[in-house]
């Protein structure tokens, strides 16, 4: 249910720090964002033989240090590797499936900067038997179109993005979400990132969106209190909100 999305402040790679204790999209980070009862938003990519991972970065470089594209590695070559020098390794999203088992909703960020298809279908599959509440999200709305068309009953979200290119913006700034990203991928909610609301006029945008939206990343409690009513939730991430910890 898409409400449950939006009740309560979403953990941003899972309740994470920048250090070995919990590193992003990682089992402790999962962990501890089930024990406050926060919702996880969390990446995934398929390995080279087709196995679903979760993690962030498509080079492993600045989690890993090795300067690989996930895509190129086998699964067996990730699983060699430690999320920030921790000893904790990249998990399937089996493996974060079999802790949640439905105990806090799951948005999962699809990685997919290539056609759609083939990590979308396998990740229906993978959760063909889960029972929790699950939605997905990407910047790619082909990907998001592939699930209106193939997997209508899954929540899907679509990550808007500025347009860097000042004289396209200008073009098609007032027309880009309603009447492109909606005919491509239908979503049911809109993310926007807060790097993308330098204005109070794209505020007031946000909150005259029909479609639900979400604001992500917020990093601190300020940024928090100033931004938590502008839309219908956040994704944050570095601090915990005061209302979960009350």
């Amino acid at each position: 249910m898409l409400e449950n999305f939006l009740t309560r402040p979403i953990a941003h790679k899972g309740l994470h720090s920048n250090d070995s204790h919990t590193p992003e999209n990682s089992i402790p980070a999962f962990q501890k964002a089930i024990k406050h009862k926060l919702p996880i938003e969390l990446d995934i990519q398929l390995t080279l033989d087709n196995k679903i991972v979760v993690f962030h970065d498509y080079n492993l470089q600045r989690i890993c240090g090795l300067n690989k594209l996930v895509k190129k590695c086998t699964l067996a070559e990730i699983k060699e590797l430690n999320l920030l020098n921790s000893d904790y390794k990249i998990a399937l999203l089996s493996e974060v499936i079999d802790l949640v088992q439905g105990k806090v909703p799951i948005l999962i960020d699809i990685k997919n900067r290539n056609k759609a298809g083939k990590l979308e279908k396998s990740l229906v599959q993978e959760l063909e038997n889960y029972r929790g509440d699950i939605a997905i999200q990407s910047f790619n709305p082909f990907s998001i179109r592939w699930f209106a068309k193939n997997a209508p009953h899954i929540i899907r979200g679509q990550l808007y993005f500025k347009v860097r290119n000042q004289i396209i913006d200008k073009i098609i700034r007032y027309t880009f979400i309603e009447k492109i990203f909606n005919l491509i991928s239908q979503p049911d909610f809109i993310s926007f990132r807060i790097v993308d609301i330098d204005n109070k006029n794209k505020i007031k945008r946000i909150q005259n969106q029909k479609t639900p939206t979400i604001l992500c990343t917020v990093k601190s409690s300020e940024d928090y209190s100033k931004l938590k009513d502008v839309c219908d939730n956040i994704i944050f991430e570095n601090f915990i909100p005061d209302e979960v910890l009350g």
